[in-house]
């Protein structure tokens, strides 16, 4: 904001502020749908050790949209109900780490940026 003049302070206040948001939602909206895919794919991939019927299988994959909060399908034995519910379970606790190693990195990478452009600028100016 220093680079700004005075009668524009505003309107860089209003810029900064509107991309601090959008960068936010994007984030969201992209780790979001990170979380979404890699808890499908991992719940299938789970799902398909433990030898489940079609319908079973269908029911589970509707379900895997509400990632942790998915049920389990109706009409399984008690031993293969607790063994979906850990399923979810390890599936969720597996995007999570994902997500969250992604989020680190990205955190990272943008801290990398912010000094690799930063690194110039505090430079005295030449003298005339």
């Amino acid at each position: 904001m220093d680079s700004v003049s005075s009668e524009r302070f505003g309107l860089a206040s209003g810029i900064n502020s509107s991309l601090s948001r959008l960068a936010g939602v994007l984030g969201i909206a992209i780790l979001g749908s990170v979380a979404l895919v890699s808890f499908d794919h991992l719940l299938e991939a789970r799902a398909a050790r433990l030898n489940l019927s079609a319908e079973a299988k269908r029911q589970l994959k509707q379900e895997s949209a509400k990632l942790a909060e998915a049920q389990v399908p109706s009409g399984l034995s008690a031993q293969t109900s607790i063994a979906v519910k850990q399923a979810i379970q390890s599936a969720f606790v597996d995007a999570f780490r994902l997500v969250a190693g992604l989020a680190a990195v990205l955190s990272w990478l943008g801290a990398l940026l912010a000094a690799w452009l930063l690194a110039g600028t505090n430079r005295p100016a030449a003298p005339c």
